[in-house]
């Protein structure tokens, strides 16, 4: 399971990870890390995505 204290790979954060790109991205590292997305749309799916939008100063 992603995230456990029992998971000692590395994390990875990926930004645009319910995109094309991003998703790629992210099933290609899901091997060998923990794989986080941030992304202005959640999507449903197989790994943590927080909704997150990088140009909204509100959210920092």
């Amino acid at each position: 399971m992603p995230g456990t204290k029992t998971d000692t790979k590395p994390l990875v954060i990926v930004t645009g990870a319910t995109g094309n790109i991003g998703g790629s991205l992210c099933e290609a590292l899901e091997r060998d890390f923990r794989v986080v997305g941030l992304d202005r749309n959640q999507k449903e799916g197989e790994r943590d995505i927080f909704t997150f939008d990088i140009t909204d100063e509100a959210q920092f």
